[in-house]
C-alpha cells in the first residue's frame, strides 16, 4: 500500500482596517517549504472592520490551497485564532451583539430566541 503525503504549505495572514469600521485590507502569504515556493495574495473593501479583515486573509489563503495540504497558519489575531481551530463552534470573546438579517441574535453576549439566517456549512 503506498501512503501519500500531503503537501506542507505555511500561510502568514493578516488583515487590518483604518479606522475602524472604514477602509481596509488583507494579505496572505502561502510558502511551500518543499518546493521553495512562495504566493501572495491580497485584497481591500472599502466598507469593513479589523475583524472581518484578519478572517477574510485566513479565508482566502485557505482557499488558495489548489489539493489538500497539511497547513500551518500563523496570525496575530487571537479573534480568528481562537475562532477558527480549537474550538470552532465557539463564539468570539467581546463580540457584545450580533444582528442577521435585521433581528438581533445575540444580546448582550446571550442567544435570543430568533432565527433569521441559516446556518452554512461546508460539504
Amino acid at each position: 500500500m503506498v501512503r501519500r503525503v500531503k503537501p506542507k504549505v505555511i500561510i502568514y495572514c493578516d488583515g487590518a482596517c483604518s479606522p475602524n469600521p472604514g477602509i481596509g485590507g488583507w494579505a496572505a502569504l502561502l510558502i511551500s517549504p518543499k518546493q521553495g515556493k512562495e504566493k501572495v495574495f491580497t485584497g481591500a473593501e472599502a466598507d469593513t472592520t479589523n475583524n472581518r479583515m484578519e478572517l477574510t486573509a485566513a479565508i482566502k489563503g485557505l482557499e488558495a490551497l489548489k489539493v489538500p495540504c497539511e497547513v500551518d497558519i500563523h496570525t496575530d489575531s487571537q479573534y480568528s485564532d481562537l475562532a477558527t481551530y480549537e474550538q470552532p463552534l465557539r463564539y468570539a470573546e467581546g463580540i457584545e451583539y450580533v444582528v442577521v438579517n435585521g433581528k438581533v441574535v445575540l444580546d448582550a453576549g446571550r442567544l435570543t430566541s430568533e432565527r433569521p439566517g441559516r446556518v452554512l456549512t461546508r460539504r
